[in-house]
This record gives C-alpha cells, sequence and structure tokens, in this order.
C-alpha cells in the first residue's frame, strides 16, 4: 500500500473507500540515545516523544543497508516519552543523536 504525503507529516491512505473516514498516519522522530557494538552486531535505543495516544509506532528502517535493522514495533502506546531499541547483525548506522523517522497510527486506524 503506498502512502500520499500531506502537510504537517500526516499520510492519507489513497485506498480508503470513498465515504470512508480518511486514515491517518502521523510522522515522527526517534532519537538515538544509546549505541553498543560487539563481535559484528550492535544494538541502539532512540527514544521518541508522543503528544497523543497511538495504536502503534513503527521504525522507517528500510532504507537503511546493506543490512537492515530490527525494531519491534510499540503497540497500545500512551502519550509521553518512549524508547524503543534497534538492533542488527552489522556495524550500527547510528550515532548517539542520529535521527529516525517513525510512522504514528492513531487509535482506531488499520494498519
Amino acid at each position: 500500500m503506498a502512502l500520499v504525503h500531506t502537510a504537517c507529516n500526516s499520510w492519507l491512505n489513497p485506498l480508503a473507500e470513498a465515504g470512508a473516514k480518511q486514515q491517518l498516519v502521523y510522522g515522527a522522530i526517534a532519537i538515538v540515545k544509546r549505541v553498543e557494538e560487539s563481535e559484528g552486531r550492535f544494538y541502539a535505543e532512540a527514544e521518541i516523544v508522543l503528544n497523543e495516544d497511538v495504536d502503534m509506532v513503527k521504525l522507517e528502517l528500510a532504507d537503511l543497508s546493506p543490512q537492515i535493522p530490527h525494531a519491534d514495533p510499540l503497540l497500545d502506546v500512551r502519550a509521553g516519552v518512549h524508547t524503543i531499541g534497534v538492533s542488527g547483525n552489522a556495524p550500527s548506522p547510528f550515532q548517539i543523536d542520529s535521527t529516525i523517522p517513525a510512522l504514528c497510527y492513531p487509535k482506531g486506524e488499520n494498519r
């Protein structure tokens, strides 16, 4: 499913049925606060601040190569500051204060 970028770091789902509520996905930025590397692997922690409760927060990691890091999405998240762990089988693509884009799915929206 493709997302169409609109103003205010939100995206509209172009496949939403006519007359149905538009599905919004909000963009956010996570900031890397910790990075550890050992034996060709890395673990990092990124902090994200949410202004509202959301169903899911997912880091956008697909553009990182050659090895795509892994991060579990946060589910049923309340507003506030949260930490997301990111790991991979390669040297870290992150440094302290690196930014990672994230998608936030509001309560009740389909993913």
